[in-house]
């Protein structure tokens, strides 16, 4: 990709660059990727680009002439891990992640890299006993990191996304640092640039034109799948940029109206988005998605002629232009309604992989509560009652066996069965086979249970063997654990199991704990 020059100094005012928030070093020691378009395109994308560029971009940008791409999630090796261990993690939750971290480091290839990101000297300690412990080989592999006075969660996964750059040499690799989705994550959005210190091979992409989260993002090889609250919240900060910015909003007509080839229609409403995107109050202690959408009835109202498109339509089609360009391939939102159904589709859960998974570029998984309330159901009113409790001692409250029965019913997502099919009927129409796996929200404070959010590994190694491995969660549910683990072997998977339940009643799992720093990428391998 061809970068537009000229911008890397640009400020944004009331925006306090991270970095010396952070008390890092300077720029020059973590340098950014700017934006990055192809060759071929119009002055009107550029000039789009750098209207974007010049409301959103920190004065630390630099651009940087070469084209990424998102590793795919389900080939590659994993040649370098991120991990993430601090005071957020107490008790058994804490338990469960060491026990992983322990998983990772003896079953992962010999030669894999991981850096840990501590909140403080006890957290490094605790690891450094499960690597003495485990008689870990090459333990000088595993490096830490210890910010100064920094509050951390334990979720690598949705401050950054890991990047490639398919036509470099390997020598490095980026990460994405974008503006983030999840209002909770304290300051795990600092993280990205004490790991990009550390490893000068890794270069940072400061991106504040995408609002997502790590756990939004999945892809295969020719493919990345964006759910709806990333690709609608970014669509509504951009409209909100036009709303001060007249050079701004006309640049993005112009982009659009050539891009379509069609007249966009302006609106006089406060919100000309087909969707509402509202902030809602969270419990307290749980960490969840801070925003519903709902359709826009106002929309709906608005009339345009033949040749003409809605300007909600407008920003949501930029908001996909975006992410297309951040990622270097093809961009499928998830979660956003098809207006050829008569039911308003929507997300069926808080983060896109928790309920979906690329297993190669033909086969999708996708999460089936029926598939655990017919497991639940089949289970005599003993084997529930055993099942409950459980579920109890992992969320320190009391639950019911008879709770079960309603065990596939998302307090927060209401027509979550819908929408988990209407990403399967999506993804048919697209070609895919789909496998589906089980998934429950039993109940406020018990796990999460998603076979989704699980580690993948697919590569030849140097005898030319296929090794194609799943780290999966498990939850203890021997019915629901072995059901997962038998799909996952039937698609050709050595799995992997890794008890996480704990860890689940944050609402998160493997896949959320951690993040691909590098991947081996050999894209001809496998056909």
């Amino acid at each position: 990709m061809s970068n537009i020059q000229g911008l890397g100094n640009i400020s944004v005012p009331g925006y306090e660059p991270i970095t010396r928030r952070a008390g890092l070093s300077s720029p020059q020691q973590t340098p950014s990727i700017g934006d990055s378009f192809s060759k071929s395109q119009s002055v009107s994308d550029r000039e789009l680009t750098a209207s974007i560029l010049k409301q959103l971009t920190s004065s630390e940008t630099r651009v940087l002439d070469e084209k990424t791409q998102a590793f795919p999630d389900n080939y590659g090796r994993v040649k370098h891990l991120a991990l993430q261990l601090s005071n957020y993690a107490q008790g058994n939750i804490r338990k469960d992640m060491l026990n992983a971290y322990k998983t990772l480091f003896t079953q992962m290839e010999p030669d894999t890299k991981f850096t840990i990101v501590v909140g403080s000297p006890r957290d490094q300690a605790d690891v450094e006993k499960v690597i003495k412990e485990g008689n870990v080989v090459s333990p000088d592999r595993i490096d830490f990191i210890k910010p100064d006075g920094l509050d951390l969660t334990v979720w690598a996964r949705d401050q950054m996304i890991g990047m490639y750059f398919p036509e470099g040499d390997g020598s490095k690799t980026a990460i994405t640092n974008q503006a983030m989705l999840h209002n909770w994550h304290a300051d795990d959005e600092l993280v990205p640039q004490y790991i990009t210190q550390k490893h000068p091979s890794i270069v940072l992409d400061r991106e504040r034109r995408i609002t997502t989260d790590g756990g939004e993002v999945v892809s295969n090889r020719g493919e990345t799948f964006v759910g709806a609250f990333s690709i609608i919240a970014t669509a509504k900060k951009l409209k909100e940029l036009a709303g001060k910015d007249p050079d701004f909003a006309k640049k993005v007509q112009d982009y659009a109206e050539n891009k379509m080839g069609m007249q966009v229609s302006l609106s006089d409403l406060e919100n000309p988005l087909p969707y509402d995107l509202i902030e809602k109050e969270i419990t307290p202690g749980f960490h969840e998605q801070p925003y519903i959408i709902s359709a826009n009835p106002l929309y709906e109202k608005e009339m345009v002629k033949g040749n003409q498109m809605k300007e909600g339509d407008m920003w949501i089609q930029v908001s996909k232009d975006l992410f297309e360009k951040q990622f270097g391939q093809k961009i499928t939102p998830m979660g956003l309604d098809d207006p050829t159904t008569p039911r308003v589709e929507g997300p069926a859960n808080d983060h896109l992989d928790m309920g979906l998974t690329p297993l190669d570029e033909k086969t999708m998984a996708v999460a089936d509560p029926s598939l655990a309330k017919r497991i639940f159901a089949g289970m005599s009113p003993e084997r529930r009652k055993e099942v409950a409790s459980i579920l109890s001692e992992a969320s320190g409250s009391l639950f019911r066996g008879d709770d079960l029965l309603n065990a596939g019913d998302s307090r927060n997502y209401p027509n979550q069965q819908k929408d988990f099919d209407a990403y399967a009927s999506q993804l048919e129409r697209e070609g895919y086979r789909i496998v589906r796996t089980p998934y429950a929200e039993p109940s406020y404070g018990t796990p999460n249970i998603s076979y989704n959010n699980c580690l993948m590994e697919r590569f030849k190694n140097d005898e030319g063997v296929e090794i194609k491995r799943i780290f999966l969660p498990v939850y203890g549910i021997d019915e629901l654990d072995r059901k997962a683990i038998s799909t996952y072997e039937k698609e050709g998977y050595e799995v992997h199991p890794m008890p996480l339940a704990n860890l689940a009643t944050r609402k998160g799992a493997l896949r959320c704990m951690s993040q691909w720093l590098d991947r081996e990428q050999h894209n001809d391998q496998f056909k």
